[in-house]
């Protein structure tokens, strides 16, 4: 013990404060999806038996953040610092060395010790974004309205039910042979049947 305190006192250290700053996650989540609308597809037209079928999917992205709580604990404790470090003026250390050092040991841990035990752990909290999520999540396009012209040239409104499909049973008095044209927002399908 006298030989380990002989050797701090002739190296010429001094206990300082020291800063230690730690950055650690707290916790990951994801955000709630959001769905963004890009328009409604027809996925399927056809024709059997004298009825047309139709089947629309609403297409969808759906998106969402995956974020982390991070904590930054700033917090002060004792460290022993001597000839060479940086901060340390290498001249007022040697003197220390010299005639003071079985003072300079002792006040220096009395002052470090009242600064460590007078200062409070700084500590931070921030919720930052770790990635950005995007995919396609299609769903039925329910309740959606679409024209149907006739060969005949008669045009009808039907409209999708929950699982985003219609069934229109063609008049007797359309041709036998032609062609339905499924109409939505300015865009067509056409559909023969024999």
């Amino acid at each position: 013990m006298m030989r380990a305190l002989a050797l701090v006192l002739l190296t010429g250290c001094i206990v300082v404060p020291k800063t230690v700053t730690t950055e650690r996650q707290l916790r990951a989540y994801e955000t709630p999806a959001v769905a963004t609308p890009r328009g409604v597809w027809v996925e399927s037209a056809t024709v059997s038996y004298g009825t047309i079928h139709v089947e629309a999917t609403l297409a969808r992205v759906c998106s969402h953040d995956v974020r982390a709580v991070m904590e930054k604990r700033t917090a002060t404790s004792l460290g022993i610092a001597g000839v060479g470090d940086p901060g340390i003026n290498d001249g007022y250390v040697l003197l220390l060395v010299g005639t003071f050092e079985m003072v300079a040991l002792p006040a220096s841990l009395l002052i470090s010790g009242i600064i460590v035990a007078a200062s409070d752990d700084d500590v931070e909290t921030s919720d930052t974004s770790v990635r950005h999520v995007e995919m396609s999540c299609p769903v039925p396009a329910a309740g959606v309205t679409f024209e149907l012209a006739l060969p005949s040239g008669t045009t009808v409104q039907q409209t999708t039910d929950a699982a985003g499909a219609l069934a229109y049973r063609i008049p007797d008095g359309e041709p036998a042979n032609g062609v339905v044209i499924v109409r939505l927002g300015g865009r067509e399908m056409r559909v023969a049947y024999p």
